[in-house]
């Protein structure tokens, strides 16, 4: 690693809030609610910008992976020697990564498009979680190198290259290091902790790391990064409460609130600066779907019969996927088109 820059706080804060009424463009929105087959629960966690969907669900015993074109037609796999499989993202070729566990341990894998499957994992891990892949199939995730990492809480943050190389990393100080999303530029978005809070990081492809908190955060958790390098996720205040973020590439904020003070958690940004989530309204374990363009304007929504939204991914033409749970505690995946 080349050098640590220190936490960055420029940029004005504003907060951006919008009706939170579905209201008639929230509407006009087409939603397509799948399942592959056998399942008693289906959870999206990744769309390309081809509409090729990624994500596990569950057959009533145990997780599988599936892949769904743009066609509706399904593919589920599961990685070699795997209990359970567990992909989380997949990107523009559709090459998607992700964890699956072997009965003993957690271990990273590829797949890519032709469905052949390689898994790997850092020298010495015990429990590998693989979470960002970007278009050259260069790989973000955390390992753990002891066999106590759930309770002592110490991960590492990786990067795998496309050739499999692994580069390990940690934020200079850290207790704990996640690496959570990569660009096309190799640029990782995360988050680590020195013992004091947690907050957030990026790391470029020369290992030079960025500490940041939006102003008065007390817990920072960035989730997505997009190829221009902006940031997005959330953050908590002392006694509050999740608030939206999105971080420019140069380290200005923006803070939005959908909720008005509940629960407000972005996960994907796009790289026109849409940003997707979901947020609380009322204190109760209701959840919904948000989007909110780079201007600020934010629509909610929930598919039909929804009682938990969670929207995960979107892409560049602001398609969204994710997961429902309907009134029967039943989850389906869900793409919604704008």
């Amino acid at each position: 690693m080349s050098g640590f820059v220190n936490i960055v706080f420029s940029g004005a804060l504003t907060l951006a809030f919008a009706g939170l009424g579905s209201g008639s463009a929230a509407a006009k929105a087409k939603y397509a609610i799948f399942d592959p087959p056998g399942s008693v629960g289906t959870y999206a966690y990744s769309i390309n910008d081809k509409g090729v969907v990624a994500g596990n669900y569950d057959d009533g015993s145990a997780r599988h992976g599936f892949v769904r074109q743009p066609d509706g037609t399904i593919a589920s796999f599961d990685a070699p020697e795997a209990v359970n499989t567990f992909p989380w993202q997949i990107n523009a070729g559709g090459t998607v990564t992700g964890s699956y566990f072997d009965g003993a341990r957690y271990h990273g894998f590829l797949r890519a498009a032709d469905g052949t499957i390689t898994s790997f994992d850092p020298a010495g891990s015990q429990r590998t979680w693989p979470h960002g892949i970007n278009a050259k199939g260069a790989i973000a995730g955390y390992y753990c190198d002891t066999a106590a990492c759930s309770t002592d809480n110490v991960q590492h943050g990786f990067v795998r290259a496309p050739d499999g190389t692994i580069t390990k990393f940690d934020a200079p100080f850290s207790l704990f290091t996640l690496g959570w999303s990569i660009n096309r530029k190799g640029t990782v978005s995360g988050q680590y902790s020195g013992g004091i809070g947690i907050s957030g990081f990026v790391r470029q492809a020369d290992g030079t790391f960025t500490g940041f908190d939006p102003p008065n955060a007390q817990q920072t958790f960035p989730y997505g990064i997009n190829n221009a390098g902006a940031v997005t996720g959330f953050f908590y205040v002392q006694s509050g409460t999740p608030v939206g973020f999105v971080r420019a590439p140069g380290g200005g904020f923006v803070t939005f609130d959908p909720s008005q003070g509940h629960a407000t958690e972005p996960l994907a940004i796009n790289d026109q600066g849409v940003v997707t989530g979901s947020y609380n309204q009322g204190g109760t374990f209701i959840y919904h779907g948000f989007v909110r363009a780079a201007d600020g304007r934010i629509k909610t929504f929930d598919p039909r019969g929804s009682t938990f939204t969670a929207p995960e991914s979107i892409n560049s033409d602001a398609i969204i996927a994710g997961f429902f749970v309907n009134g029967s505690n039943i989850s389906h995946g869900f793409i919604r088109n704008p």
